[in-house]
């Protein structure tokens, strides 16, 4: 009866102690929740527009707080501080080099509006953070659980002596 309890002991080690000790890892892409949390925070800027404008304005400000906060919440919650400031830097500054490049380009002498350059150099501008966001920040390497290989187990007996186990987790 011992000798099964130590085979069964030995056959039953967890493969991702073995992962854990230095084994091989897989590289994770998650950036599907960093598109689902921008698919809600655009919902709501959207949707601000149908509704009057105390609750229309607090919506638009909720939602453009998202995008630009939804990056630093999901790299925070997996642990990657530096994609965190990095997504955090890349949804501010390109927007804004976007808009600022916008202007420039705008012929102010004719006596244009130039709203819409500034607004299509911010939307571009954002649109690269997004690409450069889900595409390079939004990767996590996790361990691979791998089989142990061959296990021995040394075990004493009630009476005298010990047993010995050999196994392997398949």
């Amino acid at each position: 009866m011992g000798r099964i309890f130590v085979i069964l002991c030995v056959l039953s080690l967890p493969a991702v102690a073995h992962a854990q000790e230095g084994g091989s890892s897989e590289t994770h892409w998650y950036g599907g929740q960093l598109i689902g949390a921008d698919a809600a925070a655009l919902t709501l800027v959207i949707a601000s527009d149908r509704v009057d404008n105390d609750a229309g304005s607090a919506l638009a400000l909720i939602g453009a707080l998202g995008l630009v906060g939804n990056g630093v919440v999901v790299h925070a919650l997996h642990g990657d501080g530096g994609a965190a400031a990095g997504s955090l830097a890349v949804r501010l500054l390109l927007p804004s080099a976007g808009a600022l490049i916008g202007n420039a380009t705008c012929d102010h002498s004719a006596g244009f509006d130039c709203v819409g350059a500034v607004g299509g150099g911010m939307l571009l501008g954002f649109a690269t953070a997004l690409i450069i966001d889900y595409g390079m920040l939004s990767y996590e390497q996790r361990p691979v659980a791998t089989a142990p290989g061959w296990q021995v187990g040394l075990a004493p007996r009630a009476g005298n002596g010990f047993t010995l186990a050999v196994g392997r987790v398949f």
